[in-house]
């Protein structure tokens, strides 16, 4: 699971989203 949050949050940062929001996609996958 650390690889798809490390994926998310390198599409978050693609697409230009704050690192609040990937972040907290991160958490959400990880709960």
């Amino acid at each position: 699971e650390g690889m798809n949050g490390y994926l998310v949050k390198g599409k978050c940062f693609d697409a230009g989203m704050p690192d609040v929001y990937c972040q907290t996609m991160i958490d959400f996958r990880n709960a």
